[in-house]
Order: C-alpha cells, then structure tokens, then sequence
C-alpha cells in the first residue's frame, strides 16, 4: 500500500475548518462529500465493545458508545445524506460484471466492477488489489471476511480510491484484513483482532465493532479535487447538439489539478484535449487539460464536451479528476497522486418532447360486434426515455352503441428489452357509456433493432370493469379486449 504524505498542521486545521464551511453551505466535497471527514458513520448506532479513536470522526444518527471523537448531529445527519449521494454515483459508473470467483483468482486492476450476488472471501484466503487507479465494486449482496481473510492492496494502491459499494450488510471476520472505503446499506461486523485502514460507513444500519485495531488510511496526498459537472443525465434527440464543461478545482486550496476522460461516444470530442487519445489518466482514461489552480477565487480546471448524437441509445462518459498540492516545475499526469474523484455523465439519445407522435392502427378488438379500429394519440414520442404522461385514447367499432373516449392517460413509459427492442406501456382511464371511467392498459412491444427504431408493434388491453368489479354492459359482462396496432 503506498504510503501517504502527511499534510502540515495548519493546512490540516484549514482543512477542516473549510471543511465545515463546505458543509454548512451544502457544497460537496469528492466522491464522499462531508462523510470524507468521518472514519466511522452510521445511519443507526455504532457500538464498540473495547474503546475506539479513529484517526478522523465518528458519528452515528442513533448515538455511539466506547468511541471518539464524535461528530455533532447536524453534520452527522449531512454526512449520512452525502453517503446516499456517493452509493447513486458509484451504481452510475459503467461496471465490468464480474464473479465472486475471478475476483479471488488473481490480483484486481483498477476497474469498475460489478457483483450480481455477494462476495465471500474463505478463511485464510486474499483478495489483493493491484495498480495505481480507482477500484470501485458494486455488491448486490453482502460483503463477507471470514476470520484470518485479507483484503489488501499492493504498493502502488492508495486506500481512498478503493470503494466497496454493499447493497446489504458486512461482516469483517476476526483477524481480518481490510484496505479501503467501505460503504453498506446494512449493518458492518468488525470481528475481534480485525485491522482496518479505512473507513466504515453503514448508511442505515449500525457499526459492531469488536476491534480497535482500526486507521483511516484514505487521507491523500494533498487536497482532494473536486470535479464539477453540470447536470447528471442529459436526454437529447438525435441531430440535437450537445455541449456542457466539466470543470474542477481544490476548492480554495493551491495546487495543480487534472481532468481525464474515459468512454466518450464515438464524433465526441473535449476541449481543451491536452493529451489526445493517450490513455495515460487513472482507469484508462485520456488526458483532457492541466494546470495549476490558486485559492484566489477559486480558480479551476475546465474542459468542454461536444457532441451531435446521430444513432439512439443511452452512452455513458466517466470524468476523473486527481492532484497535487505540491508545486512541480513541469506539471505532468504523472505528477497528480490524491485520491480521485469521479463523476459519470448519462446521455440517452431518443425521441423527446420536441416531436409530435400518434399512435394508430386497427385490429381485432375481441371479436364479433366488438371487431372495429382503434387510436391511441400522445402528445411525443419516446425511444429509450420517458414519455410525457398526456394524450387520449380512442376506440370504435362497426356497432355505433360501443364508441368510447378516454378522459385521461395517466403514464406512457418506454423501456429497454434484453435484445435489444423496446417495450412500452400506456395507462389510463376511459369513458364508457352507462359505467363511466374504467381502466385500460396498452402494451407497446419491438422486438429487436428495427431499421425504424420509432416503430414499435402494440397489444392493446381494455378491462371494461368499474373498480376492479364485474359489471354488465352493451348487453353481456364486461371482460378485458385487447387487439395489435402499430406505434408510429
């Protein structure tokens, strides 16, 4: 594990000083927020059956016992909601799937990855880390230490970029060995003899801590960058350009500070792009700009995104950024060592609000009298995003007595389908004489890419029933009809 240089006195006291000012103001500060600041933070209660004192602070919304020092609530409860912010921007992030076995097969590169179920390590076994990035893994399940497992990274691995993002809870088995930031959802078991560099952050569930063999070991070389961007998703149109800064600073501390991009779609393109597709940056990610930044207003870093999608889908770019506070006569990536921040920008290419859409066809709605054609209006069309809620639905048969109107549609939703097609779902309510409003549900589903990608095939089900009950009408009891149109 790569040692860290210790920051001055007065720079740490600045630190934290700015620090509570950040908070106080609702600003966020790295990957972690105000929970930066804390080595143990828990949603419930942390208990510590031998004393405690973590090298930053403890906090617990429930209170704590044996441990200090210990936060105040405000900023407890800050750092608990900074906690939930940094579980959404780790799950953003374009994940490798991964098994519990590869994992514990060979040493981990820095990546992002992604465990389906829990991860298990036997007792007596290692899991080692290797490589000078960010390691971040995503859990569906629990995260599980048998006694004497280790969890460790090698020499070039710095412990605040190692995140293990847990859906559930965690256990750190007794005589454990345990390197990086641990975030779960559930509960975190430190067994006796355990040793600990890093943090423990429960977001709703309590610290059991049975060790006090525990050292925050994510204090970075200098000042954390913070990356700045814009919006987190953008939903565009295809043909419709698309240009935000992705900006980042030390937040008023001096030093120099980097930009890298990983992923950007295809006719992209960065602005200033100091290293060009070099792949020299954290992760395996290119170069974008560098310099020095002054704590006199508060100068940063910035580079520009353009791009004009011409194909539908949903593209994700991960921005990095790194630093360092000490002064380098030629500044180069190499240069950079702090922790890293990361920020993950969604872009979903479709159709959206800007087009008018119809739904129209005919088919076999039930049969006999009740054969006849149908429509169905919404006021946009959607591709792979949400559709405004609002339009009307109509329907008509060769028998006059059955011509319904919808007084409402309450939801048009567009999803993803495993092959590649889409699915959408329409929902609302329609007026039929002598019952009033009942309910009805349309089905939209495309199977495959279709060389008209906003054509979808759609299954249309009317349940003609007055709360869920039978009734009778046009003659006979009501049942659901259904028929296909197509989606144009």
């Amino acid at each position: 594990m790569r040692s860290n240089k210790q920051l001055p006195r007065r720079m740490k006291l600045a630190a934290v000083l700015l620090l509570a000012l950040f908070a106080l103001a609702g600003c966020i500060r790295s990957v972690l927020g105000t929970a930066e600041n804390f080595s143990l933070l828990a949603g419930k209660k942390i208990i510590a059956s031998v004393p405690i004192a973590p090298t930053s602070l403890a906090g617990a919304a429930e209170g704590t016992s044996n441990v200090s020092p210990v936060a105040s609530a405000d900023l407890v409860f800050t750092a608990l909601d900074n906690v939930l912010m940094t579980q959404s921007r780790l799950q953003a992030l374009p994940v490798q799937e991964v098994t519990s076995a590869a994992l514990l097969t060979a040493p981990v590169p820095p990546g992002f990855y992604h465990v389906s179920g829990s991860l298990s390590i036997p007792a007596g076994a290692s899991l080692t880390l290797v490589g000078d990035g960010l390691h971040v893994f995503n859990l569906d399940g629990m995260l599980n230490l048998e006694a004497g497992a280790s969890l460790h990274g090698g020499p070039d691995v710095q412990s605040a970029n190692v995140f293990w993002n847990v859906r559930k809870s965690a256990s750190l088995g007794a005589a454990s060995e345990f390197t990086g930031i641990l975030i779960a959802e559930g509960d975190i078991t430190v067994g006796a003899n355990a040793l600990v560099g890093g943090k423990l952050l429960s977001r709703a569930g309590n610290l059991l801590v049975n060790s006090s063999q525990i050292t925050d070991t994510t204090e970075s070389s200098g000042p954390m960058p913070s990356l700045s961007v814009p919006v987190n998703v953008y939903r565009v149109a295809p043909g419709q350009p698309l240009s935000f800064n992705v900006s980042a600073n030390l937040l008023g501390f001096p030093g120099e500070v980097g930009i890298f991009a990983k992923g950007l779609p295809a006719g992209a393109s960065m602005s200033p792009n100091s290293g060009g597709p070099d792949a020299t940056g954290p992760n395996g990610s290119d170069l974008l700009a560098i310099a020095s930044v002054s704590p006199i207003g508060n100068s940063a870093v910035q580079s520009t995104f353009t791009w004009t999608p011409t194909t539908i889908g949903t593209y994700r770019v991960t921005f990095l950024a790194r630093s360092n506070s000490f002064g380098a006569s030629a500044i180069t990536a190499a240069d950079l060592d702090s922790g890293i921040d990361v920020r993950t920008i969604t872009i979903e290419v479709g159709y959206a609000g800007s087009s008018a859409g119809v739904v129209s066809g005919s088919g076999s709605f039930g049969s006999g009298v009740f054969a006849g054609t149908f429509a169905v209006a919404v006021s946009s069309r959607g591709f792979g995003i949400n559709v405004p809620a609002s339009g009307t639905f109509r329907f008509t048969t060769t028998t006059p007595r059955l011509s319904l109107q919808s007084s409402s549609i309450q939801s048009v939703q567009v999803t993803d389908l495993n092959d590649g097609g889409k699915a959408a779902t329409i929902q609302g309510f329609t007026l039929v004489p002598n019952i009033g409003q009942v309910p009805f549900t349309a089905t939209a589903i495309q199977s495959g890419v279709s060389s008209q990608p906003d054509v979808l095939r759609v299954t249309l089900a009317a349940d003609l029933r007055r709360n869920g009950s039978g009734a009778t009408t046009f003659g006979g009891p009501a049942t659901r009809r259904s028929g296909t149109v197509v989606i144009r």
